[in-house]
């Protein structure tokens, strides 16, 4: 089955939302279907972008999780960044050298509760196992998640 490329969005944050918000995104892989995040190494490229740009305070990760052709973040943004900024960067340095092919931009959907904030980390840590690629209880191994108060 031939599964169609989901349409880019815009990524403007309106000036009146708080830059503090978490946001959701999803970055897709060009080539639905195919296995490209969900392996070595290129889930050690993912992991050493998301640590990378921290460490330039491009963004603050708390989530990230690798499906075989969609990567899930729950990250925070600085409004000086951007999301478009942020998304580029990351797609950039998880790429380099590693013959990952993405999809132009990414969902991103900004975090305005802690009601809505438990259901979008509940959401992405079961996405494994509602896609059949774990059996419950056990540990998927694409994952990875960020204390804030560190710089770990």
């Amino acid at each position: 089955m031939t599964l169609p490329d989901r349409r880019a969005l815009g990524h403007h944050r309106p000036t009146w939302v708080a830059q503090g918000d978490p946001i959701f995104l999803t970055i897709c892989g060009a080539r639905r279907g195919i296995n490209q995040f969900a392996r070595e190494p290129q889930w050690s490229n993912l992991s050493s972008a998301a640590n990378h740009l921290r460490t330039q305070a491009i963004w603050q990760p708390i989530l990230m999780l690798a499906m075989p052709d969609h990567v899930h973040l729950i990250v925070k943004i600085p409004r000086a960044t951007g999301v478009s900024m942020a998304i580029r960067k990351f797609k950039r340095a998880a790429s380099y050298g590693n013959g990952i092919h993405w999809q132009p931009g990414g969902f991103d959907h900004r975090i305005r509760s802690d009601d809505s904030y438990r259901e979008k980390w509940q959401y992405v840590m079961a996405n494994p196992l509602r896609a059949g690629l774990t059996p419950d209880g056990k540990a998927w191994l694409f994952v990875m998640t960020w204390d804030l108060n560190t710089n770990r």
